[in-house]
């Protein structure tokens, strides 16, 4: 019974040993998995980028997120500075616009123009004997007087209305049918240019413009002045021109308007290719009621269409239409 009684101490012992233990091992698995050392917690960081820039001595300088915020503003502002000197710099140069051609578009002037009006009470029907029609445009006449360079001419040919201005350009189809072998409608033309530049004075000016696939021109290619010198040089020019080849039209009106003249005379037989609708409503902007655009046409015989496009030409932009019968010249 003694014995009993002194060995249940022992067996406590051990128990708690074995507890003591266990509960060690418990602490030291549970140190191994948790984020914590010494009873520091780490803390948490943000990611970034970090810049670095290396000095021209070799060493590195490591900039951080306010530099980096601090470089976009002046980047920025720099960008802001340089799109607004562009913006300064446009707005004072002026576009260069084109002059038409047979490219597109034109800007025209609408300032210091005298205007082409017509004589009216020298305008009559028919020509006489020679059977050849004036019609007139449906346009606003602008007004007569004088310019900025002195009184303004009057022009006619072919028996037209008088067209008043200071500039005129004549362009005339120098393609094969207005020759010699076809209507020698060119002698003609040529013939009455030599009449009206004599009338001119030295403050006008003109510039004379056959055509065939491609306009050519009188020298100086601008406008000349009405004076002895260039006057003499045009029986020469002529001397020169052959009719050759086929028509362009609408290079030779839309060449013509470049120089922004007061008048432009078109003398051809109106072979096709002709204008259409659109070409017909381009032109009329182009002259934007500045130029006036007198039709001469040339054929055999008495005239068969009475709305042809060189009537609608002249009509659109307040010119007259002349038909002439070469039969009876």
């Amino acid at each position: 019974m003694n014995s009993l009684k002194t060995s249940k101490p022992g067996a406590w012992a051990v128990s708690l040993l074995v507890h003591v233990i266990l509960l060690l091992a418990i602490v030291l698995l549970w140190n191994q998995f948790t984020p914590t050392s010494r009873g520091v917690t780490e803390e948490l960081r943000e990611a970034g980028i970090v810049l670095a820039k290396v000095q021209s001595k070799g060493e590195t300088e490591y900039l951080d997120q306010s530099d980096l915020n601090s470089t976009s503003s002046e980047s920025a502002a720099q960008a802001d500075q340089s799109l607004q000197q562009q913006d300064d710099a446009a707005a004072m140069k002026l576009p260069d616009i084109p002059l038409p051609g047979p490219a597109d578009g034109i800007a025209t002037e609408l300032a210091n123009s005298t205007g082409n009006a017509f004589d009216v009470s020298e305008f009559g029907g028919s020509l006489g004997e020679d059977q050849s029609k004036v019609i007139t445009g449906q346009g606003e006449p602008a007004p007569i007087g004088k310019g900025p360079d002195g009184p303004a001419a009057r022009v006619s040919l072919f028996g037209s209305q008088n067209a008043a201005g200071h500039s005129f350009v004549f362009a005339i189809d120098r393609s094969q049918s207005m020759g010699g072998k076809g209507l020698n409608a060119l002698k003609a033309a040529e013939d009455q240019l030599h009449l009206v530049l004599a009338d001119l004075k030295e403050n006008h000016s003109f510039q004379i413009m056959p055509y065939n696939f491609r306009p050519e021109y009188f020298k100086p290619r601008g406008m000349a002045k009405a004076i002895p010198e260039n006057i003499n040089r045009v029986s020469e020019f002529f001397s020169g021109i052959i009719a050759l080849g086929g028509t362009d039209h609408e290079t030779a009106v839309r060449s013509a308007l470049r120089h922004k003249s007061d008048v432009v005379f078109l003398l051809t037989d109106g072979d096709e290719p002709g204008l259409n609708r659109v070409q017909l409503d381009q032109i009329r902007k182009i002259a934007s009621g500045r130029t006036t655009i007198h039709c001469i046409q040339f054929g055999f015989g008495e005239l068969q269409d009475d709305s042809n496009w060189m009537m609608k030409l002249a009509s659109e932009n307040r010119g007259t239409f002349v038909y002439i019968n070469m039969r009876k010249r």
